[in-house]
């Protein structure tokens, strides 16, 4: 409350260069902004129930995306062949893009594939949030199922991303729908084994492309991290934009050292919270990286 009353202090709703400005050291973006002034307008909405709105954005802001980048960066460092080749990636946008400026970065950022699929798996696997629909017309079917008017259907995202009769599991089963394979959602050229459908349930099991490209359509409906519909995630492009964007930074300005040698592992007792967050403590030390040549 004191937060609000201070921002409306310092800045006039009625200057007009305001509304130009996307960013401003009070309320912050323009959307907080124009948010809080909504929020002002509505008549039996006061100062508590604004505060109280305030700590449910906090919350929906970071309540995954948190947990989510914790299990990106985990599970690269994890693996020193995959840290060197994200840093590969790394490397080469920044070689392209040396001005550093963050607007020109986020697009090439944001387009990479592997960074792309890294962030695809975690959702994938770390996800276990579930979801609530009515039918609105009677005897409503859903596959072999049927349910009766304003019935309730729950939908796991997590066991929707462990489908083994879906997902994609390497050639010889090697990469587990339990496991993290950075490169599931990467379909490549001429290889008909890649990509995160199993080969067999495929649509178009010859589909020809010249191009890899991130294949998250094929898999469509058992890749559910926002859910679905017209009650869609809001925020999912934001918090791709986020989670790349921070993962890129830490790991290309951070060596991060694990101290114990400990596999991570969800906390379950989260379940059906939205993403699990790493189960305990993972001490790390932290060290500032030499700059390198294009950042």
């Amino acid at each position: 409350m004191e937060w609000h009353r201070s921002a409306e202090a310092h800045i006039n709703r009625n200057d007009e260069e305001l509304e130009t400005k996307s960013w401003e050291p009070y309320y912050g973006s323009k959307l907080i902004r124009d948010r809080a002034r909504d929020l002002s307008n509505i008549i039996g909405f006061g100062d508590e129930a604004r505060a109280a709105h305030d700590l449910g954005l906090i919350w929906g802001a970071n309540g995954n995306i948190v947990p989510t980048l914790a299990w990106c960066i985990l599970d690269i460092i994890s693996r020193p062949d995959l840290l060197s080749q994200v840093r590969g990636e790394l490397s080469s946008i920044a070689k392209d893009h040396q001005t550093g400026d963050l607007e020109k970065l986020m697009p090439s950022l944001l387009s990479n594939l592997l960074l792309q699929s890294i962030y695809c798996e975690e959702l994938r696997l770390r996800n276990s949030s579930t979801f609530q629909r009515s039918p609105i017309s009677s005897n409503f079917k859903l596959g072999p199922w049927k349910f009766p008017k304003d019935g309730r259907i729950i939908a796991s995202i997590w066991h929707a991303g462990r489908d083994k009769s879906i997902w994609n599991e390497g050639v010889n089963g090697e990469h587990d729908v339990e496991s993290f394979w950075p490169e599931r959602f990467i379909l490549y050229p001429n290889d008909p084994y890649s990509g995160p459908r199993k080969p067999s349930f495929s649509k178009k099991p010859s589909e020809k492309i010249t191009e890899s490209r991130l294949a998250t359509d094929t898999v469509s409906g058992s890749w559910i991290p926002f859910g679905g519909g017209q009650n869609v995630c809001p925020g999912r492009f934001y918090a791709k934009q986020q989670a790349i964007g921070s993962m890129a930074m830490f790991l290309s300005k951070f060596d991060i050292e694990l101290i114990d040698n400990k596999s991570p592992e969800p906390d379950l007792s989260s379940f059906s919270w939205g993403v699990l967050p790493p189960k305990g403590k993972y001490p790390a030390r932290l060290r500032r990286r030499p700059r390198q040549d294009g950042e």
